[in-house]
């Protein structure tokens, strides 16, 4: 029989304003295509590429003031083995760096390995993350960037330099800039010259909290499951009247970073977010998050002098199922922006241990926010639902010829006549239950003892004496 698997793809792209698909702040949530971009299978679906999808993207988010757009879409495609996969956006060319290899061909590979986890029983997803196509830090300073990252098996995710083919020309280290990759955050030093520009090329991976297998192949926590690519620039302007800790930061009542709001089928999510930054407006809220998410304008509150706030909408459908990041930034009027503010969304919540699907009072634990749950069985009981009763009788425990009795986490031993002990592995010691007479020397056998009388003496236990009478 043929194995068919199909796979959901999502990606995220980031252009300067107007050479992307087109996207504009008046059609954030609209499908453009004025370029369309190709997904490639460069490694295992056969001797050469094979083309999955040639589509445009949702439009997501832009700023004509900061010259980029962004957009999000996804595809799909049907695979007939288990792999493993190399899937990729591979073209040319990225703007003018300052560092390394500017103007140069870029890659956005991905790995895909359809073998089952034998921890969830499912094929691997892997890890998503978000961000925006540039960040901009003021030369002189430095600011941690983090990337946020979620992953729907809940596995360890980390961050590392991409290397090779991953990157291309963009393989190259920003300078003065430290990645912690167990956190995917980024330090970065703007020691450069004004208005240099950077290319940053990060592989995101993730790894079994303990170790599992595929198809019979080990994997431990140290051990890669799948890989993303997360590719942005960095942009060092001079910007004399500010200091380095002038920048915008949230202020309350907007959501804390560790949130996770839970929205049920056919419910929507409403979420505000505030900033300010010293000395100036907030020109701009940033928001990344899945298709369809709604902005309303920014406004200015007036009872909270230098405080701006935005309202974001969005109505999850059963194919937005799982966890979301909705992430948002805002940026002032010198171009500075805050730190990303991430929340977590598990969109379209149904818990499927609602269903009580374990049988045999099995405990169900739901794995993150998604549809898939794990039963831990009671003692006596496995299979993916706890349905199947261990035959305690399969190894045949019981020995000289007793009858094994199947029971719940346990066997019992129906021995025959002469044996005893849980597994009828005793030859029971008849002369501990018989003595023989006179002298008498009792010798045991099974399920009997006989004895050997001494002379002169006869009878089942040695009780009758053999003498001869003198006249």
């Amino acid at each position: 029989m043929c194995l068919v698997i199909e796979v959901e793809f999502k990606y995220k792209l980031g252009w300067r304003f107007g050479e992307g698909a087109g996207c504009t702040q008046s059609l954030i949530g609209n499908y453009v295509n004025k370029k369309t971009f190709p997904w490639i299978c460069t490694s295992g679906c056969g001797s050469s590429t094979v083309t999955l999808s040639s589509k445009g993207y949702v439009c997501t988010a832009a700023s004509r003031l900061q010259d980029w757009e962004q957009g999000e879409y996804s595809f799909r495609h049907t695979f007939t083995s288990d792999g493993r996969f190399t899937v990729s956006f591979e073209s040319c060319c990225w703007i003018a760096l300052h560092y390394g290899k500017g103007d140069g061909n870029w890659s956005l590979p991905t790995t895909v390995d359809l073998r089952t986890r034998s921890d969830l029983h499912v094929p691997n997803s892997s890890p998503l993350a978000a961000g925006k196509p540039i960040y901009t830090i003021k030369l002189g300073c430095t600011q941690k960037i983090t990337i946020p990252v979620l992953d729907q098996d809940g596995d360890n995710v980390k961050c590392r330099w991409a290397s090779g083919d991953e990157c291309k020309s963009a393989c190259n280290r920003i300078p003065n800039t430290v990645l912690d990759e167990s956190k995917c955050t980024l330090t970065i030093s703007a020691k450069g010259t004004a208005n240099d520009m950077y290319a940053v090329a990060i592989m995101v991976e993730d790894r079994p909290t303990s170790s599992i297998t595929l198809n019979g192949q080990v994997f431990t926590p140290q051990d890669v499951l799948s890989s993303i690519p997360v590719q942005f620039l960095v942009n060092t302007p001079e910007i004399p009247s500010r200091s380095c800790s002038d920048r915008p930061v949230f202020v309350s009542p907007t959501p804390a970073e560790s949130d996770v709001i839970v929205v049920f089928p056919g419910r929507s999510v409403f979420v505000s977010f505030y900033a300010s930054s010293r000395g100036t407006s907030i020109t701009a809220f940033l928001v990344i998050g899945p298709p369809g998410v709604q902005q309303s304008t920014i406004r200015q509150l007036s009872l909270r002098r230098g405080v701006y706030s935005t309202d974001i909408a969005w109505t999850p459908s059963a194919a937005d199922r799982g966890p979301q990041s909705l992430c948002a930034e805002a940026t002032d009027a010198y171009l500075i922006s805050s730190d990303m503010r991430c929340l977590t969304i598990a969109a379209w919540d149904i818990n499927p241990c609602n269903s009580k699907p374990c049988q045999n009072n099995g405990t169900c634990s739901r794995v993150g926010y998604t549809k898939d749950f794990v039963c831990t069985c009671l003692p006596g009981y496995t299979g993916l639902q706890c349905q199947i009763d261990i035959n305690e009788c399969a190894s045949n425990p019981c020995l000289h010829g007793a009858t094994c009795f199947d029971l719940i986490n346990e066997y019992f031993c129906g021995c025959v006549s002469g044996y005893t002990n849980v597994n009828c592995q005793t030859d029971i010691n008849e002369c501990e239950l018989q003595t023989c007479e006179n002298g008498g020397t009792c010798q045991d056998h099974v399920n009997a003892a006989v004895c050997d009388c001494a002379p002169g003496f006869t009878g089942e236990i040695c009780q009758t004496g053999n003498y001869v009478k003198i006249i």
